[in-house]
């Protein structure tokens, strides 16, 4: 299904005005279609599905984007270790550990 991830692809960057650079996987079983975006998750992706016919999807997959914002959604990657966060017992206030 190369050419509906791309199409799909395509339909999220015209929707949000973004490029979307994560993976995606369109899968179509016993009726309903399913999109998978990964985002920065590879193990844990948001899933889309809906009953009908590919431009029933297509129009899903737009109404979605639209409501879920994703195009507002911001995340990058760091080589810096974060600091950990320490709990003084006596007062119960969180501190960064750096």
């Amino acid at each position: 299904m190369k050419d509906i991830d791309t199409e799909i692809r395509e339909l999220i960057n015209k929707v949000t005005e973004r490029e979307y650079v994560s993976k995606l996987h369109v899968d179509y079983t016993d009726g309903i279609w399913t999109l998978y975006l990964y985002l920065n998750r590879e193990l844990v992706p948001m899933v889309m599905s809906i009953q009908g016919d590919y431009e029933k999807f297509k129009a899903f997959v737009a109404q979605e984007m639209r409501k879920r914002r994703l195009h507002e959604v911001k995340y990058w990657k760091t080589n810096r270790e974060l600091p950990a966060l320490n709990c003084d017992e006596e007062t119960g206030e969180w501190e960064l550990g750096w």
